[in-house]
């Protein structure tokens, strides 16, 4: 089990996570400029000292509105790449200016921040066990099938009796 973690080291790090609030701000129809200025009211209000939660409670298009668009601990690596860019260059406490992609408008608000680190043996150990114990069932089911072929007899019959 060691030397599986010395050998794929890589493999067993811990990404960044983002503990975040995100407000999203989807067009109607095509009324892009009408999203772009709700989105900016959402803005000018987080400036002006209201709570990001409760802005948007209020203002977010997204399914997480209702819990003021926390989104909880986020794996930097499954996030747009724009969005991930904005969280890493956001400190924790900060707010993003708005942020377009994929004809949607964002507005990201950072809680905290966990950095990417090296993981240890002690936290791996259990993932490289269960890999360990799921190669070596494999090789015994596809050594099973090969018994059961060798001494089975299949006689196939013309189907057109």
């Amino acid at each position: 089990v060691r030397r599986q973690f010395e050998e794929h080291r890589e493999r067993y790090r811990i990404p960044a996570e983002y503990k975040v609030r995100m407000l999203q701000v989807r067009p109607k129809g095509d009324d892009v400029a009408a999203a772009r200025t709700r989105a900016e009211s959402a803005l000018d209000r987080i400036g002006k000292g209201e709570s990001f939660a409760d802005v948007a409670k209020e203002m977010s298009d997204d399914s997480r509105a209702e819990a003021g668009g926390d989104w909880g601990w986020v794996n930097a690596e499954l996030v747009r790449p724009v969005l991930r860019n904005t969280l890493r260059a956001l400190e924790p406490g900060s707010t993003s200016s708005i942020v377009y992609a994929d004809g949607v408008f964002y507005i990201l608000h950072l809680e905290d921040k966990r950095v990417e680190s090296e993981g240890t043996f002690e936290t791996a150990q259990p993932m490289i066990e269960r890999e360990m114990r799921q190669q070596q069932s494999e090789i015994l089911y596809k050594a099973w099938i090969e018994r059961l072929r060798a001494r089975a007899y299949v006689k196939v019959f013309d189907a057109k009796l």
